[in-house]
């Protein structure tokens, strides 16, 4: 009788081992899943939204309201936008945003009246 129990409580382990690695498997599957989905969604974001058409004014607008002297300006280029995935809060975007990334070369009076030299 005792050796029955033991048999029985050796084999419950067994069964709830398997159950874990069976559980364990597909939650594994699962995430990859998702995380295949996730990508998937990503790259058809990225594929479908168009880059603003008014992004040289945008910038120029933007550099104008920062800078010390918005009236010394002077732009040397500024770059068509690339599209980004957001991946982690920044800058007010929040995490899985599409936005667009737009380098500038320009030059600018600092608080002295001099020129900084080229910035980027």
């Amino acid at each position: 009788m005792v050796e029955s129990a033991l048999l029985e409580n050796i084999k419950q382990a067994k069964q709830k081992a398997e159950d874990k690695k069976r559980y364990e498997k597909i939650v594994k599957k699962s995430s990859i899943k998702h995380a295949e989905e996730a990508q998937e969604l990503r790259e058809q974001e990225l594929t479908t939204q168009s880059a603003p058409v008014n992004y040289r004014t945008t910038v120029e607008e933007r550099l104008k309201r920062i800078l010390f002297d918005p009236y010394s300006v002077q732009i040397e280029s500024i770059n068509e936008p690339k599209r980004i995935f957001v991946e982690k809060d920044v800058f007010g975007l929040k995490a899985g945003q599409v936005a667009y990334l737009v380098s500038i070369e320009y030059n600018a009076k600092n608080k002295l009246g001099a020129y900084t030299g080229l910035q980027k």
